[in-house]
């Protein structure tokens, strides 16, 4: 649907991980970590789409663990394949419960 809608005249179709110019502002993020704290030495960043981590470890490389989410080893499916990969997703862990009658429940006045 996006990329439909792009094809319109006066619109354009940002990858939302595979656009350079998106990887380059995801490592704002990194930049921004060093200017608050220069002494950081280790960034922990999570891997979905390659985005957020590309332009990480651009700004601090060397500095940076990349970890995936549970339900989600696309880079893990990649490594192993040598290549790019196409990984499913999910399923995901169910999300945990809150207990009626606590804060943060539903309730009915």
């Amino acid at each position: 649907m996006a990329v439909d809608a792009a094809a319109r005249p006066d619109h354009r179709f940002v990858h939302p991980y595979g656009d350079p110019a998106v990887v380059v502002g995801q490592g704002d993020a990194g930049a921004e970590i060093v200017a608050d704290e220069p002494a950081v030495d280790t960034v922990v960043a999570a891997v979905g789409g390659g985005g957020l981590v590309a332009g990480t470890v651009l700004v601090i490389a060397g500095r940076a663990v990349v970890v995936e989410p549970e339900g989600c080893r696309c880079l893990h499916d990649a490594l192993a394949a040598g290549k790019p990969a196409n990984s499913p997703v999910g399923p995901w862990p169910s999300p945990p419960r809150v207990p009626p009658g606590s804060a943060g429940s539903p309730s009915r006045s």
